[in-house]
């Protein structure tokens, strides 16, 4: 794939596996199926459409080898956007606090609260994301942007 490591630990290889699918034009919810596969019941019941094209990618030669496991969260910034995640199993905690002008991403709620109470944030929405779910902004200024299950970097 010539991504080459130069610390060589789990985190910058998922750093650097998300930043790979965000440049090659995947979506948010294709990135999350790559790095966070589905259970068979969940492959069930999706829609044929998108199950086709789940089994597609999850069996891509390359692709199927970035599967994320064990516990983990990441909270990886590519340019302009920010993406956290935890893992399928939900063994290590995530959540997001977030208004219009910032989003905090961290390892619990309290330290989300505690991060907003110093910076003077009202926050509209804290909240933990189920397990292996991606959530992303885009920084834009000084403008922070929810964005979208299906949103690309760039279209295919």
């Amino acid at each position: 794939m010539g991504i080459n490591l130069h610390v060589g630990t789990d985190s910058e290889a998922i750093f650097l596996q998300t930043d790979y699918l965000l440049r090659n034009g995947y979506s948010l919810e294709e990135i999350e199926w790559v790095l966070s596969r589905k259970y068979p019941q969940e492959l069930k019941s999706m829609p044929e459409d998108k199950r086709v094209r789940y089994n597609e990618i999850v069996n891509d030669p390359i692709l199927k080898r970035m599967k994320m496991s064990g516990p983990a969260t990441a909270i990886v910034l590519v340019e302009d956007e920010i993406l956290g995640f935890t893992d399928r199993d939900h063994l290590r905690s995530f959540s997001i606090g977030y208004n219009d002008k910032v989003a905090i991403l961290g390892s619990e709620q309290r330290a989300i609260l505690s991060a907003a109470y110093f910076m003077k944030e009202e926050l509209e929405n804290v909240y933990d994301p189920d397990a292996g779910k991606v959530v992303a902004f885009e920084i834009e200024g000084k403008n922070i942007k929810k964005l979208s299950y299906g949103w690309k970097r760039y279209e295919a």
